[in-house]
């Protein structure tokens, strides 16, 4: 059983802390997907409890996935910042599409990427929100590798030709530094890799989610001999399942990998150690959130900061007795049970946020 609806869950009993004259609060959404976005949240919420007499700024947070490169703006990074969604994203531009995951490819990120070689110093890039499952090969394509596979010659390789490649030649590589920010922990292969876990996500049905992972492991064998290490190290590798599996084509061409949220919350570094209290959220909170997202990550952080976190997404499940809340100061899924497309606004959820962040401050600061 889960913490559902308008339940309150208080894992953890938390004093309640001294009375301030002003207390300060850094308000630390995540993106609710497909209904607010993590800076329209956080900065409605923030205005809120200013209102309300708190002394309340707005941090916006992303984890590698889309929106990362605006929140990286937001946080003064100076450094060039792509999203991999940009170019290699449901519903992009280029006309990727849940019917057509065995199509989609990773070219015209390393196109866009290959075009911003000259730059100086490194690229930030946004791990997250793929609709590919290439293992980044159209990456490498376009980043000038020479992609053998049996059969006809392929210019702009996708999904469907994973399991005809043969060997891959860097020689020819001239590639930017970059700087992945990777969203998810998966493997590349596997019950939580790119293709069993992700791959339906994008459309795949369970036949091409099974094709997939086995072309992906045939991927790693092929890659493993371009740099001299084991298919099961590359099969393995913590976060090589992110973006359809490119954080493999990223260690070929040697490119560093972070763990995104991470990153992004050491940009809010100087103002988080300013709160009295850290206000976080996304629009599902379940056991896979454990893993590097952001409420987690922000809780660790401010666990090392010694500040408390309250925990409002739009619905949280995780199973009682599981522990894995118990660090929160507070937890409030704001969503109604069963709720309809109505619900699931921002015209409807940002009220039920601000109403939320009053009632749990409230419980902490009793003012």
């Amino acid at each position: 059983m889960g913490v559902m609806g308008d339940k309150i869950a208080k894992p953890a009993k938390l004093a309640k802390l001294a009375k301030k004259a002003t207390p300060r609060v850094a308000v630390c959404f995540d993106s609710f997907k497909g209904c607010v976005g993590a800076e329209e949240a956080s900065r409605q919420v923030a205005a809120a409890l200013c209102e309300a007499g708190y002394e309340a700024w707005a941090l916006p947070m992303a984890d590698g996935g889309e929106g990362t490169a605006r929140v990286l703006t937001l946080a003064g990074v100076r450094q060039p910042a792509v999203d991999m969604a940009l170019k290699a994203g449901l519903g992009n531009r280029e006309g990727t599409s849940r019917a057509r995951v065995m199509e989609a490819s990773t070219f015209e990120l390393g196109r866009m990427l290959a075009r911003m070689s000259g730059s100086e110093g490194e690229i930030l890039l946004g791990v997250g929100g793929s609709a590919t499952c290439d293992g980044g090969m159209g990456l490498l394509a376009a980043l000038g590798a020479r992609l053998r596979f049996r059969g006809a010659e392929v210019s702009r390789p996708a999904a469907k030709d994973l399991a005809n490649l043969q060997e891959i030649d860097l020689s020819g590589v001239k590639a930017p530094r970059v700087r992945m920010l990777v969203d998810v922990r998966a493997p590349l292969t596997g019950a939580e890799g790119a293709a069993l876990r992700f791959s339906p996500q994008k459309g795949a049905t369970p036949q091409q989610a099974e094709w997939l992972d086995g072309a992906l492991r045939h991927y790693a064998s092929v890659a493993a001999r371009c740099i001299g290490c084991s298919a099961e190290e590359l099969m393995a590798m913590p976060g090589g399942g992110a973006g359809g599996g490119i954080v493999v084509a990223g260690r070929l061409l040697g490119w560093q990998r972070e763990w995104g949220a991470e990153y992004v919350i050491r940009q809010w570094l100087p103002q988080l150690q300013q709160a009295d209290v850290i206000i976080t959220g996304e629009g599902r909170t379940d056991e896979s959130s454990a893993a590097g997202k952001v409420p987690f990550a922000l809780l660790e952080a401010a666990r090392r900061l010694g500040k408390p976190v309250i925990l409002l997404s739009g619905c949280v499940r995780v199973p009682q007795g599981s522990g894995l809340l118990d660090g929160f100061a507070a937890v409030r899924g704001v969503s109604p049970l069963n709720a309809s497309r109505e619900d699931m606004t921002a015209a409807a959820t940002v009220p039920r946020l601000k109403a939320a962040a009053l009632h749990e401050l409230l419980g902490l600061f009793g003012c």
